[in-house]
């Protein structure tokens, strides 16, 4: 495994381990083709149901993760997230 999927999977573990599920996610670069145009689907959930699914363990996060699959964070009702990309 590169080390950078090392370092992500070290920044995943303390979430598991303070209850946060774990979800499998597509590849980083993943994308379809959807009524003619392609679309990303990196930052997606793999499968349909992800929401009632079960969480990935950290063993599951680390084998998805080889396998060049990307891993998220499944928020519980009370929390928010917010992605700030600032514009040069």
């Amino acid at each position: 495994m590169p080390t950078a999927h090392y370092l992500i999977l070290a920044a995943l573990l303390p979430l598991a381990s303070a209850g946060f599920e774990l979800i499998p996610l597509h590849h980083v670069s993943a994308a379809r083709e959807l009524r003619g145009k392609v679309v990303r689907t990196g930052k997606l959930p793999l499968r349909r149901g992800w929401e009632k699914s079960p969480a990935l363990s950290p063993d599951e996060a680390r084998e998805h993760m080889a396998a060049g699959g990307n891993v998220g964070v499944r928020l519980r009702p009370i929390e928010l997230a917010v992605d700030i990309d600032p514009r040069n």
